[in-house]
């Protein structure tokens, strides 16, 4: 009867073994871990919308952060913000950026301290008042593209020059002729000619000598009446 119960209860420990060793070969090895947690599932693939594809209000260089909005046009560059309020900075003449050495900076005063560098093709426009003010910032973009939205090189302003005078064409007529302003041709020079002209002027010298003279005849027969 011994003999039997200890029979059964080696059956009973060989079975557990095994159920046991089956148990372990289905689940997953756990490596220096207490106990093993289920792995998680990938999330699911979330739709991603396209890129930003810009403003399309003819600016240039769009972005979203962009700390001045500047437009090509009139032949001027528009310099705008849009924080807190949508604003004109300045506008600057597309002629100063070409006058503009490579290299150097202007100031606008007039816009506070906005400046405007150009190193090569590019323009680089810098100050505090623009989106993020009164944190600097800066905006760069190309000078031939700014042409290009404006239409191309913008006309010069004309100029106040004041009309040529005119200069009198000399006329030679020859010897003996003289050229008449009144009849516009040459005429011969003769006495009754000389007489038109010469006597005006014989009549300005000799006035002063003949008022004198009659003056003086005039005293003196104002004299013989008193003796």
């Amino acid at each position: 009867m011994l003999r039997v119960r200890w029979i059964t209860l080696f059956i009973v420990v060989i079975l557990s073994v095994g159920t046991l060793s089956r148990a372990a070969a289905q689940e997953p090895p756990c490596e220096e871990m207490l106990t093993c947690t289920p792995t998680p599932a990938p999330p699911p693939d979330v739709p991603v919308g396209p890129p930003w594809s810009g403003y399309t209000d003819g600016r240039l260089n769009p972005d979203p952060a962009e700390y001045y909005s500047v437009w090509c046009q009139d032949g001027v560059v528009r310099v705008l913000r849009a924080v807190p309020n949508t604003a004109l900075v300045r506008d600057i003449p597309i002629s100063d950026l070409q006058a503009l050495r490579d290299g150097f900076t202007r100031e606008y005063r007039d816009a506070g301290d906005l400046k405007v560098t150009k190193q090569g093709d590019i323009i680089t426009i810098s100050g505090s008042n623009g989106n993020l003010s009164p944190a600097s910032g800066s905006k760069a973009f190309s000078l031939s593209v700014c042409i290009a939205l404006n239409g191309g090189l913008p006309t010069p302003m004309p100029t106040n020059t004041p009309a040529p005078t005119a200069v009198p064409e000399v006329i030679n007529c020859g010897v003996g002729l003289f050229y008449d302003l009144t009849s516009q041709s040459c005429r011969r020079i003769t006495f009754d000619v000389m007489t038109s002209i010469c006597q005006p002027l014989f009549g300005i010298v000799l006035a002063p000598g003949l008022l004198v003279a009659l003056r003086r005849r005039l005293r003196g027969k104002r004299g013989s009446t008193r003796l």
